[in-house]
């Protein structure tokens, strides 16, 4: 799809629904193409190429809102599209909370978020990386079971509103993702791992293969643990996980619907004051960056947490004016709120420095603490973990989990590392919970 169809036919869509009888509407055009190639005990088991050409239009009548997408060929299309959504809209209910879409604003231009060598890349070169993989991981485990996917994206979109906002973008994404299986001696191994970028240069698939291999290994011969209160150390991607969920929570509709263990924080103090955090979508080659949201918002860096106190919830243009509150510019194409790269402040100690430190403790290493979204209380089993003693990793662990509630994990972040895990637009350090209740 050439740029001048993907913009002509979203104003085109706009100038339609001006003529209907609704009040507001928002159009995305979007071209693109996926790549993906799955791998499956240890060969590669089928690969597809995905071409998209499609329209979203999300109308209003009196708030009531109607929503369609279909796939595009012609101007036809776009009538029909417009057509449909349009009779939609008027049968729904109203809504008194709906306030507006967004207007135009200016945009700032993100450098790295689109690749030519990506869209140009042979395509077996996908082929050539999950083989490589696949072999680097038998290389130093001939028993392991080696399962992931390759996957490669591009693409072309035009926003436009009936109120004139009209917003453009290209991105590109490659990526790998693996997961081995190790049997020996009648004990398992596991591990999990990837490699994301925007920009090819940023892309380091070639070793991950022998990573997964390494981390498998090194989770045979687990072990139970006794339970009871212990300081617990979170790796990078567990760290990670904590981040996004904690984002996850000041989504404005949840926090509005009370459904948000965050209800009622803002401007209080819902972590330990080491914590400060960072929404930075403007980062450049950042996997969640971009110029504006899923509604034409223009994107800005927000500050998230400051010393452990909530400064803002995340919202879209909705739930901004159902509170009268700010639009932070969250809104993802399909109505709903995400945070984007989320950055932490760091501390003074490498991860090696604070785990030296604990006489007894657990490392958790990938696994994601799931809470209760309205609660905040957790049950987690820890898929990937080790049991601290003396300072150091002394042993994997098997059957053991931790509980507590996500508000008391918060309060009890001791200490944040200084060293951490760099993916593009994401830091990820190592934490240190004072103490967590862990069941054996």
């Amino acid at each position: 799809m050439k740029d001048k169809n993907i913009k002509k036919w979203a104003l085109k869509a706009c100038e339609l629904l001006k003529k209907k009888p609704i009040d507001q509407a928002e159009v995305v055009v979007f071209g693109g193409d996926d790549i993906e190639v799955e791998f499956e005990k240890n060969k590669i088991s089928s690969s597809a190429m995905h071409s998209n050409r499609t329209i979203s239009i999300v109308a209003f009548s009196k708030g009531g809102r109607g929503r369609y997408s279909t796939t595009i060929y012609n101007e036809k299309d776009i009538e029909k599209a417009v057509d449909i959504v349009s009779s939609i809209t008027v049968n729904t209910h109203h809504d008194p909370d709906f306030k507006s879409l967004p207007y135009p604003s200016k945009y700032l231009g993100i450098e790295n978020l689109f690749d030519e060598k990506i869209v140009s890349l042979e395509k077996s070169k996908l082929f050539l990386w999950a083989a490589n993989a696949i072999k680097e991981a038998l290389g130093i485990e001939p028993n392991i079971i080696i399962s992931g996917e390759v996957t490669l994206s591009s693409g072309e979109g035009f926003l436009a509103n009936t109120n004139g906002v009209e917003a453009t973008d290209k991105t590109t994404n490659i990526a790998m993702s693996l997961f081995g299986v190790l049997h020996s001696g009648g004990e398992v191994g596991s591990a999990y791992d990837f490699d994301e970028a925007r920009m090819l240069e940023d892309f380091a698939p070639l070793g991950l293969g022998g990573k997964i291999a390494n981390d498998a290994r090194n989770q045979l011969g687990s072990r139970k643990c006794k339970g009871g209160r212990f300081p617990v150390v979170l790796g990078p991607l567990t760290s990670a996980s904590l981040f996004g969920i904690l984002a996850s929570a000041c989504n404005a509709e949840g926090v509005q619907r009370k459904r948000s263990f965050l209800c009622d924080m803002k401007n209080k103090q819902i972590a330990s004051k080491i914590l400060s955090i960072i929404d930075d979508p403007l980062i450049a080659g950042g996997i969640h960056s971009g110029s504006f949201d899923g509604e034409g918002t223009a994107h800005k860096k927000i500050l998230l947490i400051e010393k452990g106190i909530l400064k803002t919830y995340l919202h879209n243009s909705y739930t901004a004016g159902k509170s009268g509150e700010e639009n932070t510019g969250h809104a993802t194409f399909t109505g709903g709120i995400l945070p984007t790269n989320l950055i932490p402040k760091l501390g003074s100690r490498t991860a090696k420095e604070i785990i030296s430190e604990i006489k007894e403790g657990i490392y958790i290493d990938s696994t994601s603490i799931q809470p209760d979204s309205a609660s905040g209380d957790f049950s987690q089993p820890i898929d990937f973990g080790f049991k601290i003693e003396n300072g150091e990793i002394a042993y994997p662990l098997k059957e053991t989990m931790v509980g507590g509630n996500f508000l008391e994990l918060l309060k009890n972040i001791e200490e944040i590392s200084s060293d951490y895990r760099a993916e593009p637009g994401s830091v990820m350090p190592t934490i240190k919970v004072r103490e967590m209740q862990v069941i054996g």
